[in-house]
């Protein structure tokens, strides 16, 4: 985990987009202009899973998250220990699971950009606090999974499709704030 509170500088010559990486782009590049590919090290997970609800025939390696996280800058911010995605359907059923195998020794946080996929893949917690963060946006957090925190905005249009949503830099930045 990385130490509440205290930026952790990339290793000498660490590549951007490798294993440890935790801040990744809002709705998987629609922000920051759409890519193809999938990092290898999550090829494994999902070469076969489709999305689970509009968009069944799409394999989730239509994006390059790693190579947009190189292309914002995003890379330069993975200090903050954050996991921000968008496209909720992301995170339904199993796959939730395969990232939190991949970053729980890396992440203290995973954002989410709704609260409704929370909702549906936690339905067996309860929603207990919302937080206040600098840009008056709501987070809420809603459990803690094998050590990490997990949250959402409660705007739902908080996506890569919305003129004026925070990107997943500024989600992971308030939530680090505000938790810590």
């Amino acid at each position: 985990m990385f130490v509440s509170g205290c930026a952790v500088e990339p290793e000498e010559g660490s590549v951007p987009g490798a294993a440890g990486v935790a801040v990744f782009c809002d709705s998987i590049g629609f922000s920051h202009g759409k890519v193809t590919g999938w990092p290898e090290h999550l090829k494994t997970l999902i070469d076969d899973k489709v999305w689970h609800d509009c968009r069944p025939s799409w394999t989730l390696q239509d994006y390059n998250v790693e190579q947009t996280i190189i292309d914002s800058g995003l890379a330069n911010n993975y200090q903050y220990g954050v996991l921000a995605l968008g496209f909720n359907d992301l995170f339904h059923g199993a796959f939730l699971g395969d990232v939190l195998d991949l970053y729980e020794s890396t992440l203290d946080i995973i954002a989410f950009h709704g609260l409704e996929p929370v909702c549906m893949t936690y339905s067996y917690n309860t929603v207990f606090t919302t937080l206040a963060n600098p840009l008056n946006e709501g987070i809420v957090f809603i459990c803690e999974q094998r050590g990490l925190k997990i949250i959402a905005n409660t705007d739902r249009l908080l996506d890569g499709l919305h003129p004026d949503n925070l990107g997943s830099m500024e989600i992971a930045e308030n939530a680090w704030r505000v938790l810590y």
